[in-house]
């Protein structure tokens, strides 16, 4: 289906943001315990919809938490 992009949950386990400040950015929906999604062009949103950061995707254990 076309204009259709892929979305899913944002694993804190395998995925980072790109810079310093999309780190700080994730950090902070972590800290308020807010559910976060990414997309398949790396952008992360809040659960309420808001872009927040860029992210990137990596191999378990590189995550943000790690």
């Amino acid at each position: 289906m076309k204009g259709v992009t892929e979305v899913k949950k944002f694993d804190i386990y395998s995925m980072t943001g790109r810079t310093e400040e999309d780190c700080r950015a994730i950090r902070e929906m972590i800290d308020a315990d807010i559910e976060m999604t990414i997309d398949e062009y790396g952008r992360v949103f809040n659960e309420g919809g808001q872009y927040i950061a860029d992210g990137i995707e990596g191999e378990p254990g590189t995550g943000i938490a790690c």
